[in-house]
């Protein structure tokens, strides 16, 4: 999608995000062009990704995680989480369009607004039960629980955390994570 072609319509649908190529967001009806990971971005997400693999497959319901896959929200919402897990649920096609158990999101510098604020919000709105941001830089993570309506902040800090998705429990050693950074 050339950028001209971003600047032509005010809101964009789904149907146009199945038009494009490259790595797009579709954020409240706009395109949001993804960048290109780093190095420690990449680490601290496949890290991630192996604990919650590692421990999910010995659960009780058939959990599935994955990393850099698009969700489809809704007609004007499509985003791709750096990790999610879905529970209870195969995948069945390209993209998820189930909410997910958990989402996570590792935070930089550029894209820290669009992390706490924008999907912030809409995965209050869609209620995803857990929210989980990842701060490399600052080696601190901050887990939000969806509680009667909203996000609650349930954790904040860089040792060894436990989350229940599900009928899984989930051990989380973000020391060791941060140790290896």
């Amino acid at each position: 999608m050339s950028m001209r072609k971003v600047h032509r319509k005010e809101r964009y649908t789904i149907k146009d995000y199945y038009q494009w190529e490259g790595d797009w967001e579709l954020i409240d009806g706009r395109p949001v062009a993804l960048a290109s990971p780093g190095a420690l971005h990449q680490f601290v997400a496949t890290y991630l990704a192996h604990m919650f693999i590692s421990q999910m497959d010995e659960c009780p319901t058939n959990c599935f995680v994955a990393t850099e896959l698009d969700w489809i929200v809704d007609e004007s919402n499509v985003l791709r989480p750096d990790i999610l897990v879905i529970c209870g649920h195969k995948p069945d096609s390209e993209h998820i369009k189930i909410t997910p158990n958990l989402v996570v999101e590792v935070v930089s510098a550029q894209s820290r607004p669009k992390d706490e604020i924008v999907k912030f919000q809409i995965y209050q709105r869609k209620q995803v039960p857990y929210y989980i941001l990842v701060y490399p830089e600052e080696k601190v993570v901050r887990i939000f629980e969806f509680r009667e309506g909203k996000y609650e902040q349930v954790y904040e800090g860089s040792g060894q955390v436990a989350i229940q998705i599900g009928n899984c429990s989930v051990n989380l050693n973000l020391a060791k994570l941060f140790e290896r950074i």
